[in-house]
């Protein structure tokens, strides 16, 4: 299940959502890849936002949304899900071990925002 954030975006404003990488012993780790996606909950990707790449990730990453990503159709759910898939390498347990986490979030309808 999404961890749910706090915090409303604003319609086709910019919102950042830190992912934070940690290996079995809670201890931060740089993934050897990451990729992020974007949706709603119904399961649809929001602005094409698939399987984008975080190059060269570190133990923290900032995930920047604005415009597009934030814009609110007319629906009466304005949730979204970011969805962060990584895998690292263990010292203990092996390689290329998955690291998958979500999150969700609302966005604002301003209703006045084209």
């Amino acid at each position: 299940m999404p961890t749910p954030l706090n915090v409303t975006f604003s319609e086709k404003g910019t919102g950042i959502i830190i992912a934070s990488f940690s290996d079995e012993n809670d201890s931060g780790i740089a993934p050897n890849w990451a990729v992020w996606d974007l949706g709603d909950i119904n399961g649809n990707i929001v602005n094409g936002r698939s399987s984008v790449a975080i190059s060269s990730p570190t133990s923290q990453e900032s995930i920047v949304l604005s415009s597009a990503d934030l814009s609110v159709a007319d629906s009466l759910d304005n949730s979204r899900i970011l969805t962060v898939r990584a895998r690292y390498n263990s010292a203990d347990h092996g390689d290329s071990l998955p690291l998958h986490g979500s999150c969700i979030f609302s966005v604002d309808n301003l209703k006045m925002i084209t």
